[in-house]
């Protein structure tokens, strides 16, 4: 699984800073503006600063999603439910990794956050 973080230490602190992911490419955001995550059970602790994406941004996301549209509209229903399948897969065996990042945004216990995955596994194995 791909990273979304980038480590950087501030005041001795590792704050872990928030890319997008756009068009197959990780960008940082050339915005100061942002906000910190806390853990729940842990104010003091920063589990991430998440920049603001700002029009730069915005306007490579609406780019990204105009040149992906035709494609999107032309796939066949075979296709998306690969497409689909595949991001099932990628959650499966990533569902460990997503517990622990939901029990430290939400302060859920592992229990209800691996529950969590696994209902949106089924959820989409569904559709």
């Amino acid at each position: 699984m791909r990273r979304v973080f980038l480590s950087h230490y501030v005041l001795g602190i590792c704050v872990r800073v928030a890319k997008s992911y756009l068009d197959g490419h990780w960008y940082a955001s050339s915005q100061t503006s942002g906000w910190f995550v806390s853990n729940p059970a842990d104010l003091d602790s920063c589990l991430a600063h998440v920049m603001s994406a700002g029009r730069e941004t915005a306007g490579r996301a609406v780019d990204a999603a105009e040149r992906a549209f035709p494609r999107l509209r032309e796939s066949s229903y075979e296709d998306r439910a690969r497409w689909m399948r595949r991001l099932v897969e990628i959650v499966r065996t990533s569902t460990d990794e997503f517990a622990a990042i939901i029990t430290a945004e939400t302060g859920k216990t592992i229990a209800e956050s691996l529950a969590e995955v696994g209902a949106t596994v089924r959820d989409a194995e569904y559709q």
